[in-house]
């Protein structure tokens, strides 16, 4: 069965970070022919992410890229939602991804 993290969708939502996740996502190119955009990760309060490529680089106007997030929390105990963002720009377009997680630890429900 799939999960929620699978799903090709602009905004991610993690309800429940227990460990160190990877998501991949594939977006495409609707500028012109040798459009790069770099990554800027405004992270989720106690969330690390690392993005893969930290720049995308489109050769053609349809062309399909993928990219992977690579998330972990900080936090020993158990969250509400914290939220941040992935944004991709250009220098001149910006494309704003929300991120929200939620970090849950089974063992220490009470």
């Amino acid at each position: 069965m799939p999960s929620i993290l699978d799903f090709n969708l602009p905004s991610l939502t993690i309800p429940s970070l227990k460990k160190t996740v990877t998501v991949k996502r594939t977006v495409t190119n609707v500028e012109p022919v040798n459009s790069q955009y770099k990554a800027i990760i405004e992270p989720p309060l106690g969330i690390t992410i690392k993005v893969m490529p930290e720049t995308l680089i489109f050769n053609s106007s349809i062309e399909k890229i993928s990219f992977t997030l690579t998330i972990s929390t900080t936090h020993k105990y158990n969250t509400g939602y914290n939220f941040g963002s992935l944004t991709w720009t250009d220098g001149v377009h910006r494309v704003r991804s929300p991120i929200s997680v939620r970090t849950e630890f089974p063992e220490l429900a009470g």
